[in-house]
């Protein structure tokens, strides 16, 4: 992730996540397993969102009152490449500043809603993202530990969509966000209409 400072700016280019790279291992309640974004997950993501107008957000720390920008916005742009999701963000917002500023930003997570894919059995298993609904990203600072080598996407299993993050450094823990419950309950319920209508 490159990180540019102008005076009261931040610039901040690189990717959220590499596709067909595996994580760290994770836990769920089946035991440990890596996981896998296939190529082209993203891509139908971001398409998906826009056509039901439901623009994904950039957060700090995947939290919800904190939103930096979406993607529909000038100043942040959302790709998929031959590498994996890639973002540009411009930003003037006091807190990204004072943690550039302070050289404690650490790189980018994701929420998404899981639509299709594959648990291989093995040891560990093996989880493949084929198809997402992606909620937000989320820049992080260095209160959060990776789970994806070389691509700074972190991994924590919500109740109601998943994020990637190890909370306060503890590696294979599992851990149930319990203060958005009802946020991301009605951000789910929203999902679920806006891709109902454009199925009909």
């Amino acid at each position: 992730m490159q990180i540019e400072l102008r005076e009261n700016k931040v610039i901040i280019d690189g990717y959220v996540n590499a596709v067909e790279r595996e994580s760290n291992l994770l836990r769920d309640a089946e035991g440990q397993f890596v996981e896998v974004v296939k190529a082209g997950t993203f891509g139908r993501a971001l398409e998906r969102a826009k056509a039901i107008g439901q623009p994904v957000k950039v957060l700090l720390n995947h939290h919800m009152d904190k939103t930096i920008t979406v993607s529909t916005d000038d100043n942040c742009v959302l790709t998929e490449d031959s590498i994996g999701l890639h973002i540009h963000l411009e930003t003037e917002e006091p807190e990204v500043v004072q943690r550039a500023n302070d050289d404690a930003l650490v790189g980018w997570s994701f929420g998404f809603l899981p639509l299709a894919q594959n648990m291989i059995a093995g040891n560990p298993r093996r989880r493949e993202l084929r198809d997402i609904n992606l909620i937000e990203v989320s820049l992080l600072d260095n209160t959060k530990r990776p789970a994806y080598d070389g691509t700074s996407v972190e991994v924590r299993d919500c109740e109601y969509y998943e994020t990637r993050d190890y909370e306060d450094a503890e590696i294979n823990k599992t851990v149930i966000e319990e203060t958005n419950k009802e946020e991301t309950k009605e951000l789910n319920a929203s999902y679920k209409n806006r891709l109902l209508k454009t199925m009909i």
